[in-house]
């Protein structure tokens, strides 16, 4: 006890009116008044001229597949079925506020829930499955379990060469689902 009654006695004594010794003051910045650099607002200009360059690309090219998949997530949810999600890594990220998106009616109080799942979410699953199975049926056994003829299976992917996304594809066409990738 008396080992920290003397450590307390050394804190305290180094302190300068109630203050730590040696702390250093920050100060909040309230806002920049500063205008930005030309060449800030140039750089700024010529990337977003690079983004709308690439979504008009996207859009004459790939628009069409895109819009098809759009129509069949939506004709899915008016015939009451349900919108899987998976992906790995960063592509496991995007899965999962995109299902929770749609079950919170894409946050307009006005709207209903959509029933939506990202099967990258379920640990207990996902090591279960791979523990037993292997790391590739990890997608498609939760799709085989959970999924339903008319249900969209949406596996997202940058390498379309994924194994567990390929058989979470295989294993919802199997079960006479749409899927989208």
């Amino acid at each position: 006890m008396r080992d920290k009654t003397e450590k307390a006695e050394q804190n305290t004594s180094s302190r300068k009116n109630g203050q730590p010794k040696n702390r250093v003051k920050t100060n909040i910045s309230q806002g920049s008044t500063k205008e930005p650099k030309a060449a800030d607002l140039t750089a700024a200009l010529r990337s977003a001229a690079e983004l709308n360059d690439v979504i008009h690309r996207f859009l004459r090219t790939r628009g069409a597949v895109f819009e098809a998949a759009a129509e069949a997530v939506a004709a899915c949810l008016r015939d009451g079925g349900k919108i899987f999600l998976f992906g790995n890594g960063g592509s496991a990220a995007q899965a999962q506020p995109f299902a929770a998106e749609l079950v919170n009616g894409l946050s307009r109080r006005d709207s209903p829930p959509l029933p939506a799942v990202a099967l990258t979410t379920d640990m207990s699953a996902l090591t279960a499955i791979g523990n037993d199975r292997g790391f590739a049926e990890v997608f498609g056994r939760q799709v085989e379990a959970l999924g339903w003829p008319g249900d969209v299976a949406l596996g997202l992917t940058t390498s379309g060469t994924s194994p567990n996304i390929l058989e979470g594809l295989r294993g919802a066409r199997a079960k006479g689902m749409i899927t989208i990738a």
